[in-house]
């Protein structure tokens, strides 16, 4: 029987989230923040921050979409890998966590006030993951509004980018979002030769034109 990485991760996530808002110095040792990262090297706060989270709803948000999206990617990755399947998807999400974050790295590398938490960049990833393997599939908005991916791809990356470029104080950290997304994209699309090849045919071959 193969282990979900998908819930190994989700628990791991749940588990440091819960520790973390009981023990401020677990979140302390976690937390991304870029002037501390700098100064001590800490190169670690890159993907450890995305175990934190700064609160049960945010928590909840994130695993959700994490959990829909990655068995889907999980079982993909599966299929397109054989036994190294697990590794390249660990893979995503680290390497999806980390480089989500070196944007909001450079931006505030001298602001020791600034903190990030979440998995929303690693989740991202994931979720744009999916894209490449499914562009015409189909994403529910809140829940209810269907949108096909590619078209729900392409208005969250608009929409990412303008906000990561306003200063809005909602304490939401854009730039991951957006990051995070085009690594899952490149990142898939690297591993395996020709996915980009049949991401290009599935998108100029929709299949509500094929009739």
């Amino acid at each position: 029987m193969t282990v979900s990485i998908t819930f190994i991760i989700l628990a791991a996530t749940v588990y440091v989230s819960y520790v973390a808002f009981q023990q401020t110095d677990v979140f302390n040792r976690f937390v991304f923040n870029p002037y501390t990262i700098s100064r001590r090297k800490e190169w670690y706060r890159f993907v450890s921050c995305a175990l934190l989270h700064a609160d049960y709803m945010h928590l909840a948000v994130n695993m959700i979409v994490f959990y829909s999206f990655g068995r889907y990617v999980e079982r993909e990755y599966h299929e397109y890998f054989g036994q190294l399947g697990s590794f390249y998807f660990i893979g995503l999400y680290v390497f999806g966590a980390a480089f989500a974050n070196i944007a909001s790295y450079f931006k505030h590398r001298h602001n020791a006030g600034y903190n990030a938490v979440g998995a929303s960049g690693a989740v991202s990833a994931v979720t744009f993951a999916s894209i490449v393997f499914s562009p015409w599939g189909e994403i529910l908005i809140f829940g209810i509004l269907p949108l096909y991916s590619l078209v729900y791809g392409l208005l969250y990356l608009g929409v990412e980018y303008y906000l990561s470029w306003q200063d809005r104080g909602d304490h939401v950290n854009h730039d991951a979002h957006f990051y995070g997304a085009l690594f899952g994209i490149i990142y898939t699309m690297i591993c395996k030769h020709g996915l980009y090849d049949k991401f290009i045919f599935q998108i100029t071959h929709p299949p509500f034109l094929s009739n």
